[in-house]
């Protein structure tokens, strides 16, 4: 897969991808990171309790936290919860402005039948990436944003966005 060729996302074990496996955070921050060639260090934040000085992700979530594209919940980056579809969606559009690839759209007057339960941003970052043809819609009209993200629908993600920033991917 692309997001495999291009060492974004590694194989779950030697040869297998692992499709029906969901997303982390701190896998979702990891491609984002590596995705934008970024080899500046980032200082380590203090008051973090879930992140430590040997994390295998510690670059990756001290970049992603420097850039402001994830949110603390409680003070915790919680990097082992599995990623929901909007939580990614604001990831991407954070990382669409930080990185300046201004691949999604703005999408005002973009509508989808489960809208009402997000924050204002969130909402705005979906509407951007279904409008882009990066996310997908559900049944009925939906996007469904709570639902966790396998690494299937991940990697699917990603290449569209990818694709898109990078013109082509490959």
């Amino acid at each position: 897969s692309f997001t495999v060729r291009k060492g974004l996302l590694s194989e779950a074990t030697p040869g297998r991808f692992h499709p029906d496996n969901l997303v982390t955070r701190a896998t979702a921050l990891t491609v984002l990171y590596r995705a934008s060639g970024d080899a500046q260090t980032w200082p380590m934040p203090g008051g973090v309790p879930d992140l430590q000085g040997n994390d295998w992700y510690l670059k990756s979530a001290c970049w992603a936290l420097g850039l402001g594209l994830i949110q603390l919940q409680g003070g915790r980056l919680l990097p082992d919860e599995a990623i929901t579809r909007a939580e990614f969606c604001r990831m991407l559009a954070r990382y669409d402005g930080s990185v300046g690839a201004g691949v999604l759209p703005a999408a005002d007057g973009y509508v989808f039948a489960d809208a009402v339960s997000l924050d204002t941003e969130t909402r705005l970052a979906a509407a951007r990436c279904a409008a882009a043809g990066i996310l997908s819609c559900q049944s009925g009209g939906r996007i469904d944003p709570q639902k966790t993200i396998t690494r299937a629908e991940f990697a699917t993600i990603a290449v569209r966005f990818f694709e898109a920033t990078y013109d082509g991917g490959d």
